[in-house]
């Protein structure tokens, strides 16, 4: 018989979370982790992390908290329970203001705390994956992400601004 893949979803109240769940036909095999849940007693058997939690925005203690801490606790996990591969959303913002479009060779320029946490996170998971303590990870560097129910980021503000009539900026 063929063994469903476990995945552990982090975030899982989250706006991206949200909208990947509405993805999936089979929830069966989805373990759902919400902020300030414990991460003991996990079942066995998870193949997979998708680390969706964390901090967009907020102050520097939050950031740190959320996206540096917690993705430190997150790996400390997935070593401990032989859990080998992790999805991590990052940001494009790593970049900072680059005068060309940014590629995957531009040096990274973080100019606040979101995005100098999330560059942390990102190499955290490179080195845990280089000392083989996880198998594999796959880490997105998402772009202004916005969708039906988003309240927040650059987009959000724009369509904020243009329904209020303000100038857009």
């Amino acid at each position: 018989s063929e063994t469903t893949m476990k995945i552990l979803i982090t975030g899982a109240a989250g706006f991206l979370a949200s909208h990947l769940l509405k993805k999936f036909e089979e929830k069966d095999n989805l373990i759902l982790h919400e902020r300030n849940e414990s991460l003991e007693n996990l079942p066995e058997g998870i193949s997979q992390v998708i680390h969706l939690g964390g901090t967009a925005g907020g102050n520097i203690k939050e950031c740190i908290e959320d996206n540096v801490i917690f993705t430190l606790e997150i790996l400390r996990v997935m070593e401990k329970v032989h859990i080998p591969q992790i999805i991590f959303p990052s940001a494009a913002s790593i970049y900072g203001d680059t005068p060309e479009p940014a590629t995957e060779n531009t040096p990274p320029h973080p100019s606040a705390p979101y995005e100098t946490t999330k560059l942390v996170a990102e190499e955290m998971i490179q080195h845990w994956v280089t000392k083989n303590r996880i198998r594999s990870a796959i880490i997105l560097r998402f772009n202004n992400i916005y969708g039906l129910g988003s309240n927040h980021g650059m987009m959000a503000s724009f369509i904020k601004q243009a329904r209020e009539k303000a100038s857009v900026s």
